[in-house]
């Protein structure tokens, strides 16, 4: 019955510790993309204003 228990432990790490590396690789994907999209932004000259000003600036506009 132990053996049981500590095999049920040791999966239940091993299934956390996988769901905690893709959350990473998830992260760092999302980065890229960012980077990515930021520097294809500069590059054709589109300037990167900060999201709270775009959203004022529509808040503004529509008014």
């Amino acid at each position: 019955m132990r053996l049981l228990n500590k095999n049920a432990v040791a999966s239940r790490q091993d299934a956390d510790r996988w769901i905690r590396e893709f959350a990473l690789i998830m992260r760092i994907s999302r980065l890229y993309t960012t980077a990515a999209r930021l520097l294809k932004n500069l590059k054709e000259g589109v300037p990167c204003v900060p999201l709270i000003h775009r959203l004022s600036e529509y808040c503004f506009d529509a008014a």
